[in-house]
């Protein structure tokens, strides 16, 4: 039996090739490297995560990076606290935040507060959706769509719990009936 044909010359091409291929994925990564806005990470780190597009943009990281360059309001964020809110405001300047939201495609209405009973954080006013039975046709594209799990479909019609929803807006967006109104 000889050991360099069947043993050493392949572990060489493997270790070769295995080379070869480190050394252009490391020149690729280089070469293609984007860099990031630091201040888009810190606001990230204050918005809820959910990657729910109420706010009109492809999720969380697309809408912190709007923020940090001023374009856009983060009043358009209906899952988002006002203390986190006004921590987003204070890093990206209060100047560039504020009126804004129009053009970021806010669905969540005003920037009020709600009063509550102080155990848990407030929230800006949310729009209300309901749905009407008559046109509802019970396909769940809703329940489906919806990232909060407050939708459910029961006996054909869908029902929104008004305690998980955030108001983002995209049961409205993929209901073929257009039977959920605000």
């Amino acid at each position: 039996m000889q050991i360099f044909p069947t043993i050493i010359l392949p572990a060489l091409i493997f270790l070769l090739v295995g080379g070869a291929l480190g050394i252009g994925l490391a020149f690729i990564h280089e070469r293609f490297k984007t860099t990031r806005d630091p201040k888009s990470d810190e606001v990230l780190r204050f918005l809820p995560g959910a990657n729910c597009g109420g706010c009109g943009s492809g999720g969380c990281e697309a809408f912190a990076q709007k923020l940090a360059r001023g374009e856009a309001d983060v009043a358009s964020c209906g899952p988002c606290t006002d203390e986190n809110a006004e921590s987003i405001r204070k890093l990206v300047g209060s100047n560039a935040a504020v009126g804004a939201g129009a053009a970021a495609g806010s669905q969540s209405g005003t920037a009020a507060t709600s009063t509550n009973n102080g155990n848990e954080p407030k929230r800006r006013e949310k729009k209300t959706y309901r749905i009407n039975a008559e046109g509802c046709g019970g396909c769940g594209l809703c329940k489906n769509a919806c990232p909060f799990h407050a939708i459910t479909v029961l006996a054909g019609i869908a029902m929104i719990d008004p305690e998980k929803c955030k108001s983002c807006g995209k049961c409205v967006t993929v209901c073929p009936n257009s039977c959920i109104k605000s």
